[in-house]
């Protein structure tokens, strides 16, 4: 073999041609096989010997003749529950560095499912380990023809530091846009085996956008397709305007669940397939799903970073842009976001970089400073900067100017929030979901028909196991939104349909004639409890009290538990005065309170 295919080979025999195509060289060479994959730099051509990536600057001519592709056997049933034992295993004998061992358990793994790609990653982690540079550089090479797609993840990878500079791995990474359109044209087959593993029974159909770089897989009707695909391709190309500007290397596989499969996967984007699972839509509508516009989300921002070969953004970064448009409408042909309904909680906040770094306000800080850039007309420049390694105060001062910070507190406190949704539900969470414990007179919830007793196991499609899961879903709707409700009514499930109303002020629950009322949410935190929530114009408000304080005591009495604090304020009665004692950034102080009337509901 000469040296250009010699280089080129890609140590993979995949069988002999479907069709009869000649590629000649420039140095004389011919190259016989089927071309699977064209781009502006390169071509891919399958042959009987294994496939060749072959450099546009190096072809004299192009000749083939088209003839009908046989197509290929289905691949048999995939034992997912075999798979991750071997995953499993193998990952505890490489733990333990039998590295020979480990290497056995993903050889029978890759009999079972032999285009696992980060079974394939594994594979070359382990034989980088053992210096075998050239089989470690072939298996990653099987990973990305296998799906994996993040390959600025194979370049962090510490485990394949030796790898980085093999010329093997050099030239990976220069045929990437090749590799991964050729994989891409695997994907769809290989996600509807997974989907039959994990129980799917409906018939799903490919389409390719070629255009938008988006690859769907589907088994909805034609109506219900269209509709759904209309809405994703308005959300992609404003999307694609701002921020995420730059084309994406290779396709993002979207697969679109019927109601049929609804339990066969969740809503979730995987990175390293670069495939986006987005589960029964409620009422049939991509704009109706917070949870699907997020995980989009997720996948653009993902193609943007691997296109402009930049590793992980900061996680504020990735939280706060998932959060901002998975709230927005698309307006014409760009993404109106919404304010966050607790940013009151961010006016009296710790300076910005150590807002970003506190995982409990880190998602809405984020989201709300790159609402005020999007305002501003400053998001995509303020995105790039920080891609390239520009430290926060950096980019905010380049793109804003000098007075970042102040600037982004000034147009916080301009901003009128807007009201919280609410179900109409007190509940308590269980194995199974979150228990009604109460059902509010004259809620969205009452009016929908749940019953106390009612098990809500999903939102929208979205599962909710806690309270935080609830809120979760809740921030990302607004006052006078319909929701689907999925609970359980004893072994019964059922859906509701239940629009949300304005939650009114002071606690949920059946309440006792003249309980006292404070104006504040709290959680259970390490130091003990802590405020998260106060509600405007409350007692607590005029009392200067914010979210994050520490309550220490109440009239003296400790309060190391939620259940603790509310025993104590039960005690009190409306009118009365009560001392506070509160800690904030480590300094403590007592306030004053007078306690109101509890307003009847939540």
């Amino acid at each position: 073999m000469k040296p250009i295919v010699a280089a080129l080979a890609l140590l993979l025999t995949l069988g002999a041609a479907a069709r009869a195509d000649t590629i000649r060289t420039k140095d004389g060479q011919r190259l016989e096989g089927e071309v699977v994959e064209e781009t502006l730099d390169e071509v891919v051509l399958r042959t009987r010997y294994g496939v060749l990536v072959v450099p546009r600057a190096a072809i004299e001519a192009i000749e083939g003749a088209a003839q009908p592709a046989a197509r290929a056997p289905e691949a048999p049933p995939l034992d997912l529950a075999r798979v991750r034992v071997l995953h499993l295993k193998a990952r505890r004998l490489a733990q333990r560095g039998v590295g020979d061992q480990a290497l056995a358990a993903y050889a029978e793994l890759l009999e079972v499912d032999p285009d696992d790609p980060l079974a394939h990653v594994e594979v070359g982690a382990l034989r980088a380990r053992q210096g075998d540079l050239v089989q470690a550089v072939a298996s990653l090479r099987r990973a990305v023809l296998s799906g994996f797609a993040d390959l600025e993840r194979l370049k962090a990878d510490e485990r394949l530091k030796a790898v980085h500079e093999a010329p093997g791995f050099k030239q990976l990474l220069a045929q990437r846009t090749g590799l991964l359109r050729l994989a891409a044209r695997k994907a769809p087959a290989r996600q509807a085996r997974l989907l039959r593993a994990r129980g799917a029974t409906a018939d799903y159909r490919e389409v390719r956008d070629e255009a938008r770089q988006v690859v769907w897989l589907h088994a909805l009707d034609d109506a219900g397709f269209a509709a759904v695909r209309a809405e994703v391709e308005a959300f992609v190309d404003a999307a694609r305007r701002e921020p995420f500007t730059k084309a994406p290397e290779g396709p993002l596989v979207v697969v679109l669940l019927p109601e049929q499969d609804r339990g066969a996967a969740d809503t979730s984007y995987d990175p390293a397939t670069h495939a986006l699972t987005l589960g029964p839509l409620p009422f049939g509508a991509f704009a109706r799903a917070p949870q699907a516009r997020r995980e989009l989300s997720r996948a653009l921002h993902a193609a943007d970073r691997q296109a402009r070969q930049q590793a992980a953004h900061p996680a504020w970064l990735e939280e706060g842009l998932a959060d901002l448009l998975s709230a927005a409408t698309v307006e014409g042909e760009r993404l109106a976001p919404r304010l966050a309904a607790r940013v009151e909680s961010l006016k009296d906040a710790p300076p910005l970089p150590e807002l970003l770094t506190d995982a409990r306000r880190r998602g809405l800080a984020a989201r709300t400073l790159l609402h005020f850039l999007t305002a501003r007309g400053a998001l995509g420049s303020f995105y790039e900067r920080v891609g390239a390694g520009a430290p926060l105060e950096t980019a905010l001062a380049e793109v804003v100017g000098p007075d970042a910070e102040p600037a982004w507190r000034a147009w916080l406190a301009d901003q009128a929030a807007p009201a919280l949704p609410f179900t109409g539900l007190a509940t308590a969470a269980t194995p199974r979901g979150l228990r009604a414990t109460y059902v509010q007179t004259e809620s969205g919830a009452a009016r929908a028909g749940v019953m106390e007793g009612d098990v809500v196991t999903a939102v929208d499609g979205a599962p909710v196991r806690s309270e935080a899961d609830l809120h979760e879903v809740l921030a990302l709707r607004a006052v006078g939104h319909e929701v689907e409700v999925d609970l359980l009514r004893g072994e019964q499930p059922l859906r509701l349909r239940l629009t949300l109303g304005p939650r009114p002020r002071g606690p949920i629950g059946p309440l006792r004639e003249g309980a006292p009322y404070l104006g504040v949410a709290v959680d259970q935190a390490a130091g003990g409890v802590v405020i998260r929530l106060v509600d405007a114009d409350s007692p607590a408000a005029k009392a200067g009290l914010a979210p994050g304080d520490l309550l220490v005591d109440l009239d003296g009495a400790e309060v190391p538990t939620v259940r603790a604090w509310l025993r104590l304020l039960r005690q009190k009665q409306p009118g009365e005065r009560a001392a506070l004692q509160v800690e904030r950034a480590g300094a403590r102080r007592t306030v004053e309170v007078e306690l109101a009337a509890a307003a009847g509901g939540s």
